[in-house]
């Protein structure tokens, strides 16, 4: 898993053997010894201060770069972070842990598509915001457990299938990709706090958006992308403000 990584030395002893893992930074164990949970993420004022004098020290903070290649995570996992550490590599969902229930890999430098069929049942929260993921993705295929979905600021394109998203979906973030065609909102879970959709080329006449979200704090939208904006009974959602070319709507 860490043998692409820029920086070896925040896991490995004086005489470059490897640490335990319950010592190494991020890394959490069960009784039995399993890797249950792994949390990097940059830390700016550890890197701004680093020098090679630093070294070997196993449960040091780790030091960006390299690349990762993610079928080598623990089976045993059931959470993993990996935040702005600027690794490449790519995903194959189905060599994913079987267990998993969060996957956030937010601001890295992976790439290829994501086949959807191939995500764990178990996931809760799916965030791969700023990478650059690219190709179509089967919307309705995701895990019904799941609660957050964010693929942000990547080439996604094609058309997306907003009609059957699973039930205690309460964010989805689709924005700042290359989505485009026509967009059904008429089913949305009402459980939904947060609708991003900003920044694609979905293009229609009329857009229809579920009357029944008493969660729903943010729809964003591009603005000139609809001639309406109107709830399935008909009566136009109110626009709250106009942030550049976006509008944020609500009931």
């Amino acid at each position: 898993l860490v043998d692409g990584f820029v920086d070896k030395q925040a896991f490995q002893m004086a005489d470059g053997t490897f640490g335990d893992l319950e010592a190494w930074n991020g890394v959490t164990v069960n009784d039995d010894n399993q890797v249950v949970s792994i949390s990097w993420y940059l830390d700016t004022d550890f890197e701004s201060m680093w020098t090679e004098e630093i070294g070997h020290a196993v449960g040091r903070p780790l030091i960006s770069g390299g690349s990762i290649e993610l079928k080598w995570l623990p089976p045993s996992l059931r959470e993993v972070t990996i935040t702005s550490m600027r690794f490449r590599g790519s995903m194959d969902t189905f060599s994913l842990p079987a267990e998993l229930v969060t996957l956030s890999l937010f601001g890295n430098r992976l790439f290829g598509s994501i086949d959807i069929s191939g995500l764990p049942k178990t996931l809760c929260d799916v965030t791969r915001g700023r990478n650059n993921f690219h190709g179509t993705l089967n919307i309705p295929l995701l895990p019904r457990m799941l609660r957050i979905l964010n693929v942000s600021f990547n080439r996604f394109d094609g058309s997306v299938d907003l009609r059957s998203l699973p039930q205690k979906m309460e964010y989805i973030k689709l924005d700042n990709n290359r989505f485009s065609g026509p967009i059904d909102l008429s089913f949305l879970p009402s459980s939904l706090r947060k609708v991003l959709l900003e920044k694609n080329s979905f293009r229609q006449p009329d857009l229809r958006v579920a009357r029944d979200l008493p969660n729903l704090s943010e729809l964003s939208l591009d603005a000139g992308a609809f001639d309406s904006i109107v709830g399935t009974d008909g009566i136009p959602l109110k626009i709250v403000r106009r942030v550049d070319s976006t509008i944020l709507a609500s009931h």
